[in-house]
């Protein structure tokens, strides 16, 4: 289950902070893959940032709320969702956000901000997915996606019958999968499927409304 992260930003500082960071495009599909982080921001705020009790997880999503919209989004505060928290050994820490549409996750839509050991967000990088209008009651069940891609399996794999290892629902933007930009959004069961011997692992994509 996902938790949905919202924070509030002050005026004051949404207008100290006017500097323009640098951001990196992918070539191919032309979306944000990496934004530049507060250590190069205006002198006034960075000061600001550091006069704060280090708080990794406030800073991260700070600065998804002031600089998420560069990755496409419209509305970090309610399309980002904090996730995992990751500290290394100098002290500095890595907070993941997951995309989500509607409270689903949207498949392949992740971010990882990058704060200093003294609360500073060095950097971000990862990409948000172009969602279009998505229905996101599914139509059939996970034990009926489970049940199709099982289905799927046994006719291409000719092999022994798979374990389920997990299933969940995801929207998805089947552009993704390619790294192209397209309005093809739709909302899908992710399956994973296994076997022991030979080893094997697929995952299939269950379109979740028929």
């Amino acid at each position: 289950t996902l938790a949905v992260f919202a924070i509030g930003l002050s005026g004051s500082a949404l207008a100290a902070d006017n500097a323009t960071p640098f951001v990196k495009t992918d070539q191919q599909s032309g979306q944000t893959i990496f934004i530049e982080g507060d250590s190069s921001a205006s002198t006034n705020f960075a000061a600001m940032q550091s006069a704060r009790i280090p708080d990794p997880l406030g800073a991260a999503g700070d600065f998804i709320v002031r600089r998420g919209t560069a990755f496409g989004v419209t509305n970090p505060q309610n399309e980002f969702a904090a996730g995992r928290i990751l500290s290394d050994v100098t002290g500095a820490t890595q907070v993941g956000f997951d995309q989500i549409y509607k409270g689903v996750p949207v498949f392949g839509g992740n971010v990882l901000v990058h704060v200093r050991e003294d609360g500073i967000v060095k950097a971000a990088n990862g990409r948000a997915v172009q969602v279009y209008d998505v229905d996101t009651a599914p139509g059939i069940s996970e034990d009926e996606a489970s049940a199709r891609a099982i289905k799927i399996w046994n006719e291409k794999e000719n092999s022994s019958l798979p374990s389920v290892l997990s299933v969940r629902l995801f929207v998805l933007n089947r552009g993704f999968l390619d790294n192209q930009s397209r309005a093809d959004s739709s909302l899908a069961w992710e399956v994973r499927l296994s076997q022991k011997y030979p080893p094997l692992s697929q995952y299939y994509f269950i379109d979740a409304h028929s």
